[in-house]
């Protein structure tokens, strides 16, 4: 295809720096490749001066295939390369120039590595360092912040240093000052009085020098922030002090003394103290010679400017510069080129277009377009002819564009609207509204009652499609991120005639083959280690491939959780011959497992090599499924192997090895993905997430799960460590509406000739969410639902549910599932173990939590009785401090006495002496806060401790229930008890009802009151309070004493809870009812928890 007009003058343009504005469509890979070609012909230049640079590895490979095609094989020497590459690139040009190099730069570290390095300088940090506890990954990801941001662990101390001294100075001065805001007040008298005075004195602390790099001083940031809101409401007719008063409750707070303090004050010292780590992290690295990812780009910008030859080198080799998707690079990134094109007139172009900036997450800056143009002054050239979509698609994707702020674009005041250049060719094809059984405009909009009335509809819709003689590859289902790929693939499925093109990505340490054989081995090493292993045995039982009844597991396994003997003596002593032949090989694993290579162990494993008389039966199993399920089994395993080697570097790898590199992946959190992609045939319709879909073009495009909590207002950065003001910039902190709306932009301009946009009313998981925000949708006077934006703006509404047979599930289960269904002969035994069964607090808060725990875990403990694991350190030190707590009360100890009875109770216990002194260091740490504290309550005439119900024979509404009480005080003059409940986590200063362990610690202290209340001994008292004493110090070095007022709803929902957990439990109904049977999911919250209290609040069932 020719050049249009435009695209011919960016290609002939050879004059120095140049910025194309490129919008979807436009042919911008054209055009890079057309460049190419035109400086190669019109110049004396040499393929290998030219240096190309996109943002992806795929960009980079369709760069070169199309060079392939236009100049033959000279496009094999022109130099094209993703910025990392051309940073590894550059690093080994500099191996063979600099004489000496501190670092061998030949293989990032794996980021397993990063959090090894950084666990062990956190080890070392004071036992109340802010960050002493604080999360790796987020240490990880700042340090990449910082070095993406080109600051240093020096730069980093300079900024914390200077904020700590500047907030002392603007709190004490601004004190005085916000004593004077009284309730009420009126906007004009707060401004004057209050908020003027404010502005003045951060005037008189701002500089207009940067702390270091472009990092502003504090005073400037919160000066830059309160402006920009008198401004914009002294500008409205009617200004409202709310926004002032919120701005007040974000930057200040008041302090001990009644004064009023930055609220970044806690923040900037976590800011030192991780500076520091950061430090010794970087020293780390240089000492081993060792380098992170982020290093590849920063240590090429070092060798440009410390090396001039090695730069001016460089500037002379690469005399043309072509940068593609230039709107997606990092700061770090555009400073190489700037290094590589300094001198005068450089020949660099960018081509971009920031409407489609959608990798902030990945540290790009949307400003990289203005910047481009304000450092070099380039000359700027528009493409303005789009050759993909239809001109309703792009007005409409028009509109969705216009709503970004910070575009250049809207900042240059340049029209970016796009002429349909195909519009007539394009719609000369048949609509595709004919074959969709609708009318009117190839763009339509639909919303559906449920998740799978929306997925089914869909389905149906392509079905109809290719029957219709569309091609299958001109088809494509975009979703917002890639979990709601999953939940689509069994609807396509059902019908025969759609075949199905997608990225499959899955952790495969979590598919159900590795997941099995690598719990089968730590069982094994447990065992061989003589460690705890027996709560593995009911899971590894269950394991398909066995091929033993839930019964037999059950049966071999009902007093493993009290016995002490081995957990193979419960197998061996089995009458079912299969557990003991399956006993007799793992005890043969357990023998081989010191000495066996590896590779012969994983084959004893998996049963490419018989261990004794056994082979294991797990590849016969999985060679007898789908071919697709075999090939990934036997795939996952090879990479697995790989990985393990690759790791370790050992040349000879044991078990121990394993489970070490297992350890080390689980702890840091750290996936090993599979992201092959998986394709039915050639002739497939693509399914695909919005940012992989760039690029790339589709006849026909669905949008579906087009909603506010999808596509909107979705989770952003969730790096939990907190960034002052002035520094924020660095993180990319939450997806912005500016980044949501781009990224709509990219889906919606994927589209060439239809566009269905879908949402439903209510997801899979039960949630409501918004109808998208920025399609404008509403409700006119006629009730009907009205899109906008588009040309036929009805939007048409599917409110019939389902046919309960349409649905499709494809939900991974964990291995509980085996024994969820229990078979008739199972059901009776289950139920004789809770004949006497009383309910607990700890059960009930158990069974309700969803978050953490849920029915199924609590059918796992309790019905099924699984051994426990052995208690991690967390749960010791709680045990820890409840003892000593324990300790103080009833034996009457002092301060120094309690210190002391907690360091020989944790002499006493057999762990490694790291453990020991981890625990001691924080116990410690914790009791010279605590004791001074609370000792007056721990020490209270008649009071009682570590209380146990257990002898009392208590009904609840008939429901039998007993427990445990950490601590309560008698007052016996006027018959009354407070209750103490000990608790080691983090403070919580929400109100009650507004956090889930809140909640759960509510309904805690309300299960105490009902055991006092039933007590012959102590119903004639009267329970006025309940405390959760908090007695682990937060970031300021305080314990905390939150108190809860009991009151007659809260006691009354509590009773009816009661009796429906109960009701659930003694019947086994919940196993039965798939709402009621959930496994943990830590990504919900409150509300979603409080609509599970009341869907079981609701079951009408009675014992």
């Amino acid at each position: 295809m020719p050049l249009n007009q435009a695209q011919q003058s960016a290609v002939e343009y050879l004059d120095g720096p140049l910025l194309v504005l490129a919008g979807p469509g436009t042919g911008k890979t054209q055009l890079l490749s057309a460049k190419v070609e035109y400086i190669l012909q019109h110049t004396d230049t040499n393929p290998e001066n030219i240096l190309c640079i996109t943002f992806t590895e795929s960009g980079a490979a369709n760069m070169r295939q199309r060079l392939l095609s236009m100049i033959g094989r000279a496009a094999h020497k022109v130099n094209i390369y993703t910025y990392h590459a051309l940073g590894a690139n550059l690093l080994e040009q500099y191996k063979n120039y600099a004489e000496v190099l501190q670092r061998n730069f030949d293989q990032p570290i794996e980021p397993v590595m990063q959090w090894k390095i950084l666990s062990a300088i956190q080890a070392e940090l004071p036992a109340l360092d802010l960050l002493k506890n604080a999360n790796i990954s987020d240490l990880i990801g700042t340090i990449s912040s910082a070095k993406n941001a080109r600051l240093s662990a020096a730069d980093l101390a300079l900024i914390a240093a200077q904020n700590i001294e500047a907030s002392a100075v603007i709190s004490s001065e601004v004190t005085p000052v916000l004593r004077q805001l009284v309730p009420r007040m009126k906007f004009a008298d707060a401004l004057t009085q209050v908020y003027q005075p404010i502005q003045e004195i951060l005037v008189r602390h701002t500089s207009p020098q940067p702390l270091t790099g472009a990092i502003e001083p504090l005073a400037n940031a919160l000066l830059r922030e309160l402006t920009e809101i008198i401004d914009s409401e002294s500008t409205k007719e009617k200004p409202a002090i709310t926004p002032l008063t919120k701005w007040k409750n974000r930057r200040f707070e008041k302090d001990q003394a009644d004064g009023y303090r930055l609220t970044d004050h806690i923040v900037n010292r976590k800011l030192q103290s991780f500076s520091t780590i950061m430090q010794r992290y970087d020293q780390y690295l240089v000492k081993h010679g060792l380098f992170d990812f982020t290093d590849m780009i920063e240590q090429a910008i070092c060798a440009l400017q410390q090396d001039q030859g090695f730069r001016l080198s460089l500037a002379e080799r690469y005399q043309y510069i072509l940068l593609d998707e230039f709107q997606d690079t990092n700061p770090s990134q555009f400073k190489i080129i700037q290094l590589l094109t300094d001198y005068e007139r450089p020949n660099v172009m960018a081509v971009g277009d920031d409407d489609q900036a959608i990798f902030a997450f990945q540290g790009a800056n949307t400003s990289n377009l203005i910047d481009f143009q304000n450092h070099y002054q380039a000359h700027l050239i528009k493409l303005s002819e789009n050759y993909r979509s239809t001109s309703e698609i792009l007005d409409f994707s028009r509109q969705i564009a216009d709503q970004i702020t910070d575009s250049f674009a809207h900042q240059r005041h340049i029209n970016k609207r796009l002429n349909a250049v195909n519009n007539q060719k394009i719609q000369k094809t048949e609509n595709p509204q004919v074959a969709l059984g609708q009318a009117g405009s190839a763009i339509s909009r639909h919303e559906f009652l449920s998740s799978d009335a929306e997925y089914h509809w869909l389905a149906a819709q392509i079905s109809a499609l290719i029957q219709a003689g569309e091609q299958p590859q001109d088809i494509a289902i975009i979703t917002p991120k890639h979990k709601y790929i999953a939940p689509l693939l069994p609807y396509l499925k059902a019908h025969t005639n759609i075949q199905i093109a997608y990225e499959k990505r899955e952790n495969i340490l979590e598919t159900p083959a590795i997941y099995q054989l690598t719990t089968l081995a730590r069982f094994v090493y447990e065992s061989a280690q003589n460690r705890p292993s027996a709560h593995r045995l009911l899971e590894i039982l269950s394991f398909p491939f066995w091929d033993i009844p839930a019964l037999s597991a059950i049966q071999a396994t009902q007093h493993a959780r009290d016995d002490k003997k081995s957990a193979l003596d419960y197998l061996i002593d089995s009458k079912d011959q299969k557990l003991v032949s399956v006993a007799n090989f793992l005890a043969s694993l357990i023998t081989h497992s010191f000495d066996a290579p590896l590779d012969l162990f994983l084959g004893f494993l998996v049963g490419t090599a018989p261990c004794g008389d056994f082979r294991s039966p797990f590849l016969a199993y999985y060679q007898n499924q789908d071919e697709a399920t075999t090939f990934a089994v036997y795939e996952n395993l090879s990479v697995l192997r790989e990985r393990v080697k690759s790791y370790l570097k050992t040349e000879q790898p044991k078990l121990a090895d394993l489970i070490t590199f297992l350890d080390d992946y689980q702890t840091a959190g750290e996936a090993i993905l599979s992201t092959s992609p998986y394709q039915d045939s050639t002739e497939a319709i693509q399914i695909l997430t919005a940012h992989k879909s760039k690029g790339l073009e589709f006849k026909y495009v669905f949008l579906v799960a087009t909603d506010d909590l999808s596509w909107g207002n979705a989770k952003g950065n969730n790096n939990m460590l907190a960034l002052p003001i002035n520094l924020v910039q660095i993180r990319h902190t939450g997806v912005t509406e500016n980044e949501r709306l781009r990224l709509f932009f990219v889906a919606v301009t994927r589209a060439k000739l239809s566009l269905t946009i879908t949402n439903s009313i209510k997801d899979f998981s039960g949630k409501s969410p918004n109808r998208l925000e920025y399609l404008n949708e509403y409700e006119d006077s006629d009730h009907r639902l009205i899109s906008p934006f588009l040309p036929n703006p009805t939007i048409i509404t599917h409110y019939e549910d389902l046919d309960p047979t349409h649905r499709q599930y494809d939900l991974r289960q964990s291995w509980l599932a085996a024994y969820k269904n229990p078979a008739p002969e199972l059901r009776p035994i289950l139920l004789e173990r809770l004949a006497s069964y009383r309910l607990t607090p700890t059960d009930l808060t158990t069974f309700i939590d969803i978050v953490y725990a849920g029915p199924l875990y609590f059918y796992q403990q309790k019905v099924l009785r699984s051994p426990a694991e052995p208690a991690n350190q967390t749960i010791l030190y709680g045990n820890l401090i409840h003892a000593t707590f324990e300790a103080v009360t009833k034996n009457s100890l002092d301060d120094n006495q309690a210190i002391s009875y907690f360091k020989e109770q944790v002499n006493q216990m057999p762990l490694p002496a790291s453990d020991l002194a981890h625990l001691t260091e924080k116990g410690l740490a914790s009791l010279a806060v605590a004791l001074p504290e609370f000792g007056s309550i721990l020490r209270a005439p008649h009071a009682k401790a570590e209380y146990n119900f257990f002898q009392h024979q208590l009904l609840a509404n008939q429901v039998p229930i007993t427990g445990k009480i950490d601590h309560f005080n008698l007052n016996l003059d006027q018959k009354t008890i407070e209750i103490y409940d000990f608790k080691t986590g983090n403070f919580h200063q929400e109100a009650w009802h507004r956090h889930a362990t809140l909640y759960k610690y509510a309904l805690q202290l309300g299960f105490y009151k009902l055991l006092l209340n039933l007590s012959p001994e102590f119903r004639d008292f009267k329970v006025t309070k309940g405390h959760i004493l908090f007695v682990t110090p937060d970031q300021n070095g305080l314990v905390h004493d939150k108190v809860y007022e009991f009151n007659q709803t809260d006691q009354q929902d509590l009773l009816s809870l009661i009796q429906a957990v109960y009701a659930q439990i003694k019947t086994l109904a919940f196993l039965d009812n798939p709402a009621l049977a959930l496994e943990p999911d830590v990504d919900r919250n409150l509300k979603d928890l409080q609509n599970f209290v009341q869907l079981l609040t609701s079951q009408d069932l009675s014992v």
